[in-house]
């Protein structure tokens, strides 16, 4: 009997703010009865190929309503910085040194595009196995990241509060890194990851990283 692959699950995010320079409040704006917002996810509900909508917004005081709305009509939301992650790197290495365009500066930049290019290659792979590898090229990427900044500080190219500013939000993309490793992982066979050893190598180093970052908080709470 021929086994059938389970799909991955489709979700559909909708990015709503308030602060929109055009027209303020327009994801709330009321369209015959309704807030604008509530609109476009109950339409998106009804798509019969959509196995989830979320909606996204920042975690400025402005969006609380938006939250508040998600919750009125039992929505999944998260809440983020107004800043991409990648929108920051290149934000950060403007600061720079110009000595560094062709060293620090470019390496940094293409670690950090890196980042969702891996995964959405990897999204459009015929085989989930494959996927898991360019997940795992991902977490390298974001390795690469994190070893560019520790050098940028030590260089004092940026200060403390930066350094540490960008450094959590690398960690949150990491942890939901793994956390979308473990969802594609469930989807393919038990027999196909063990075989896969560059994915089961990185994934592990992911793991104790996380346990790491996990022991130095626990650590600065107790101090």
């Amino acid at each position: 009997m021929k086994k059938t692959k389970k799909r991955l699950k489709v979700l559909a995010v909708v990015q709503a703010r308030m602060t929109s320079a055009r027209l303020p409040g327009k994801a709330l704006a009321d369209i015959l009865g309704k807030p604008n917002t509530r609109w476009i996810i109950e339409r998106l509900q009804a798509a019969r190929e959509l196995d989830g909508v979320i909606l996204g917004i920042t975690d400025q005081k402005e969006d609380d309503p938006l939250a508040e709305l998600a919750q009125e009509i039992n929505v999944p939301f998260y809440r983020g910085r107004n800043e991409e992650l990648v929108e920051m790197y290149y934000e950060i290495t403007k600061k720079f040194p110009q000595y560094e365009h062709d060293n620090l500066t470019s390496q940094l930049r293409r670690a950090a595009t890196g980042l969702p290019l891996n995964i959405a290659e990897g999204s459009g792979s015929w085989s989930r196995r494959v996927f898991l590898n360019f997940l795992g090229f991902a977490y390298r990427s974001s390795k690469e990241c994190d070893a560019a900044l520790r050098l940028a500080k030590d260089l004092a190219y940026i200060s403390e509060g930066e350094y540490k500013d960008i450094t959590n939000k690398l960690d949150l993309f990491m942890r939901t890194l793994y956390k979308f490793m473990c969802s594609v992982e469930s989807q393919v066979s038990q027999a196909q990851v063990q075989r896969n050893y560059f994915y089961q190598q990185q994934k592990y180093y992911l793991e104790q990283d996380l346990k790491e970052k996990e022991q130095v908080n626990e650590g600065s709470k107790i101090n």
